[in-house]
């Protein structure tokens, strides 16, 4: 049987923005606060996540509601945590310093993406 993802790959993610944050050769000098802010966030993430979209078959549409109504909530931490837009693609080459204007990106608003697209993966 087939379960959703998402929320794994939202913890692995987080676990990976942790470690980089804490990593002693990050050229953005993350100074303490910076991880503990990161470590806070990922908490609360994994925390709504693991509560409001917890892996279910796929068949379970009951599931699926629940999730997308929680993710779409104005109270949603996954939502209140996005900027006003995202970008969904990857830079051509796969160069991941290209500059912006080199990626083939979709532009969501946050309330599209917890609403119709973070649910789909749970």
């Amino acid at each position: 049987m087939k379960y959703r993802t998402f929320s794994l790959l939202v913890t692995i993610a987080l676990t990976s923005a942790t470690a980089y944050a804490e990593a002693e050769d990050n050229k953005y000098q993350s100074t303490p606060e910076d991880v503990a802010k990161v470590k806070q966030l990922a908490a609360k993430l994994i925390g709504e996540l693991s509560s409001k979209c917890p892996v279910k078959p796929v068949a379970d549409h009951g599931a699926f509601i629940a999730c997308r109504e929680a993710l779409f909530s104005s109270e949603s931490a996954l939502r209140t945590s996005l900027k006003r837009f995202i970008l969904w693609g990857r830079p051509l080459g796969g160069d991941i310093n290209a500059a912006l204007k080199d990626f083939r990106a979709t532009q969501f608003g946050n309330d599209v993406f917890t609403g119709t697209y973070a649910p789909m993966w749970m």
